[in-house]
């Protein structure tokens, strides 16, 4: 790597840490481009060197937290056979992690996908991307029966439930409870083909 090509890589690496540093701080992506040069003691034309907008920032920042949230993921290791559901949960709730700002920042875009189809594209990679990962995982904490759930519905189940409850997180005195209680309910809530006795039973 060229000395400019390392420098203009440090550049981008450290505006989107100081917009991090900011969403974190002020609890918004509503974030001016004069703000996030002095936190990271950039000029505009470095700012514009790299990106076209706050925007385009902001979304550098979601795609770099969704590769952490993917490597977390990786970190899962297949669950023990003989473990229960809310051993199985509580493993998940470990790996998984609740990064509030991640889920805040794809709901944002989440809303502009209808109308641009780039950012709609890229969020249904990561979705996808995502669901692939954990979808092992979701199938082993649904039990002795979990071959008898729809393995990729049953994972996205999951995944809302576990969007839903961090970013409901902020409202509640015990946001760890509620992320748990969520995530359990959904698992044990996931319908299940017939074939499984009265608890497996499709609903």
């Amino acid at each position: 790597m060229s000395e400019q090509l390392r420098r203009r890589v440090n550049t981008r690496a450290r505006l989107i840490e100081a917009a991090a540093e900011l969403t974190a701080e002020t609890g918004t992506t509503r974030l001016a481009i004069d703000e996030v040069c002095r936190r990271a003691s950039f000029t505009r034309g470095a700012f514009y060197s790299n990106f076209a907008s706050i925007d385009e920032l902001l979304f550098a920042l979601y795609e770099a937290k969704t590769e952490e949230l993917l490597a977390a993921i990786g970190t899962l290791d297949p669950a023990p056979v003989d473990e229960g559901v809310e051993d199985a949960v509580d493993r998940f709730l470990t790996a998984v992690p609740a990064d509030a700002h991640w889920y805040s920042l794809r709901a944002a875009f989440a809303l502009r996908a209808p109308h641009d189809g780039a950012v709609a594209d890229a969020l249904h990679e990561h979705a996808e991307d995502m669901r692939r990962r954990l979808t092992p995982y979701v199938v082993r904490m649904a039990g002795p029966d979990g071959e008898l759930v729809d393995a990729d519905e049953a994972t996205r189940v999951v995944i809302a439930a576990h969007v839903g409850s961090v970013l409901q997180g902020a409202l509640v005195d015990d946001p760890d409870r509620l992320r748990r209680d969520t995530v359990l309910a959904a698992v044990r809530g996931l319908p299940r083909r017939a074939g499984g006795g009265p608890e497996g039973r499709a609903h």
